[in-house]
């Protein structure tokens, strides 16, 4: 879709969360492009680029001459102009914000859009619920793929979860194990210095351990990551930076630390890091006392069903403000189920496109009341 911008000329933005996953997207459309013959200018946009060459960078996409630029938040964070932008493609929409998301639509002339997850979140199914998403679902695995087996690892579990993982570890398989933050917090969890430390002298000892965090340099990442592909080590300890962008199909074992720290979404994508091969992928949430119940925890165990999550996810955070910027909470409706609801919702969208395709500046008096609602709410 990207490159068929060219035939009118326009250009087309691909966002995606990190640089690593930027650059991962840059390198294959460079692929791609190369293979089918197309001229087709290819750019990237991400931080730390020296000034001279993004300020050359930005002068050539504003004057239209290169068509396809991907980045990653520097495409709205910076002064980045568009020609004639037609098209905005949102890779891992769960990871930005809705003024985010917005803010690379704006100045262009309604472009189109398409946003890319394997976790909708909630605010996504209410929109496609309302109708203002036409949604498309690939709803199975690609060829030789097996769905990831995840268990709940309570506190009296530890001690055979990490025998379990240390075994296939030591049938040659490499794994992850994920923690929620860089440093102490003051919270009761896991940071990946200690927790590192504690792996290295206890039940990983035996292992390579390879350490990733958001704080290190680009340069530094992808050094850690080409040596991690390369099985140089045997477990990568990280933060969620994985969540993204990472594609290492002999990596089929995580153990997520400090479960209940993290969201649905961010389970499910984090799950994702060991679906990548041939071999069945098997993940370990390891949360506090067994006697407390977690519902998002249970929902990440029960599926790997990404829309499935994203409806479990709707009833637990609700939808957030249909018309507004929050991302979850109770939305304005006082009656409606958006889940329940869905045929009599999809029939009140047709209803008022139809009032507001044959008469959009509600001038008929029976409208007088609508329109006094509609205004006093969202203004004129």
């Amino acid at each position: 879709a990207a490159s068929a911008t060219k035939v009118p000329r326009l250009q087309a933005a691909i966002m995606a969360p990190t640089e690593l996953l930027a650059r991962q997207h840059y390198q294959t459309l460079i692929t791609l492009l190369a293979a089918r013959g197309s001229d087709l200018e290819v750019g990237l946009l991400v931080g730390g680029q020296p000034a001279a060459m993004r300020r050359k960078l930005l002068a050539r996409i504003a004057a239209g001459e290169i068509q396809l630029v991907v980045g990653t938040q520097a495409l709205i964070c910076s002064d980045a102009g568009f020609a004639h932008l037609g098209l905005v493609v949102i890779d891992e929409q769960h990871r930005f914000g809705v003024l985010q998301r917005a803010m690379l639509r704006q100045g262009a002339a309604d472009p189109h859009m398409l946003v890319m997850t394997a976790t909708p979140i909630p605010r996504t199914v209410a929109h496609a619920v309302y109708g203002d998403l036409d949604i498309s679902v690939i709803d199975e695995l690609p060829p030789g793929r097996q769905p990831v087996a995840t268990y709940r690892v309570v506190p009296e579990q530890t001690d055979q979860w990490w025998d379990f993982f240390c075994r296939k570890l030591g049938e040659g398989r490499q794994g992850y194990v994920v923690v929620p933050t860089v440093d102490e917090s003051g919270r009761d969890v896991a940071s990946i210095s200690s927790a590192f430390e504690e792996l290295a002298n206890g039940p990983l000892e035996a292992f390579r351990m390879g350490l990733l965090h958001g704080r290190m340099k680009p340069e530094q990442k992808a050094g850690i990551m080409a040596d991690f592909r390369d099985h140089r080590f045997d477990v990568l300890v990280a933060t969620s930076v994985i969540e993204v962008g990472i594609d290492v199909p002999n990596a089929t074992l995580m153990t997520i630390l400090d479960a209940e720290s993290f969201g649905l979404a961010q389970l499910h994508q984090l799950r994702g890091r060991v679906a990548r091969g041939r071999v069945q992928g098997i993940c370990g949430a390891v949360t506090g006392s067994s006697d407390e119940p977690v519902p998002r925890i249970d929902a990440f165990v029960s599926t790997t069903d990404g829309f499935a999550l994203a409806e479990q996810d709707l009833l637990l955070r609700g939808p957030g403000d249909i018309l507004g910027s929050r991302q979850s909470g109770a939305p304005p409706l006082y009656l409606a189920d958006l889940l329940r609801d869905g045929s009599v919702v999809a029939e009140a969208r047709h209803d008022a496109l139809a009032i507001f395709t044959a008469d959009p500046a509600l001038a008929d008096p029976a409208y007088d009341r609508l329109k006094r609602v509609l205004t006093g709410r969202w203004g004129a």
